[in-house]
């Protein structure tokens, strides 16, 4: 693993039909139900136009692996979300950390052939050190069935803050200082 050359940049629209691509790859309703507990699965339907939105916001990240893109990760300002999951999650975090700064994180995506190198590592390390010097900290939602994206966030160190239903569905907002990545 040591001879992988590892890179991490902000996202351009150059990468937006590839990034596009690799999340509609990996919604919830594209993954096969008996596949997602081995793979993993985001929420939500996207278009280029909801990258260009968030292109100055806190920050898109690509990992780059010898080259090739592996992996991205998004996020946006909490004021832009007030409805659905996203808003139930800024609600949520606001209620629990009342005096921080924080953005939505997420969602992340790794190519499938690329999980388990470090990338998501990198990816979110890069966001996190980026976004220190205007938020406090970073929340995201992950939906409780997803086993996978559960223990992911809980081995970067992000740590529960409250959960919230939707149809049905539980999901848990978690939180993660800014400033790097600290693992558990």
């Amino acid at each position: 693993m040591s001879d992988l050359q590892l890179s991490t940049r902000p996202a351009t629209e150059d990468d937006f039909g590839w990034m596009l691509d690799l999340l509609e790859r990996n919604q919830r309703v594209n993954v096969p139900e008996g596949e997602r507990s081995k793979t993993g699965f985001i929420q939500g339907s996207w278009a280029e136009e909801r990258f260009q939105e968030r292109i100055d916001g806190p920050g898109m990240w690509v990992v780059e692996l010898d080259g090739e893109r592996a992996g991205v990760v998004l996020s946006s300002d909490a004021a832009a979300h007030s409805v659905g999951p996203p808003g139930l999650t800024v609600a949520t975090a606001r209620e629990a950390m009342p005096d921080a700064r924080f953005f939505l994180y997420g969602p992340a995506v790794v190519e499938a052939d690329q999980r388990g190198r470090g990338v998501l590592s990198a990816l979110v390390d890069a966001l996190f050190t980026d976004a220190a010097k205007n938020y406090d900290e970073a929340v995201a939602f992950v939906e409780r069935s997803n086993s996978v994206s559960m223990s992911v966030h809980e081995r970067l160190g992000f740590r529960e803050v409250g959960t919230f239903e939707v149809d049905g569905r539980e999901y848990v907002t978690f939180a993660h200082p800014t400033g790097g990545l600290r693992t558990a």
